[in-house]
């Protein structure tokens, strides 16, 4: 046999285990548990979150300004009478009174 058609199967080992070393850690750089698609997915999960925390946010300012309006130390008594009204139907004899819904 000649020298020169020998081959060198150590260094064809070496550089395929390389190759694929460099392929699996491509991948998950892309695909992984924390690769860039999964970034991209968590961006879009993040901009809904934050929608609905504003939402959250209005709603529970809402909710406030309702309590603060029955609150001792200053109770908005049209406001009082309103709820209790609507909550247990307390009316005059000669009273009509009409609701809308909310």
């Amino acid at each position: 046999m000649n020298k020169n058609n020998t081959v060198n199967y150590a260094l064809l080992i070496f550089n395929f285990i390389f190759i694929v070393i460099i392929f699996y850690f491509t991948l998950h750089c892309f695909v992984g548990e924390r690769g860039y698609i999964k970034m991209l997915d968590l961006k879009d999960e993040l901009i809904i979150k934050k929608k609905e925390l504003s939402l959250l946010q209005d709603q529970k300012k809402y909710l406030e300004n309702k309590v603060n309006l029955i609150y001792d130390k200053s109770i908005n008594k049209d406001y009082l009478d309103e709820l209790s009204r609507k909550n247990f139907g307390l009316i005059g004899v000669n009273e009509v009174c009409i609701f809308e819904n909310q």
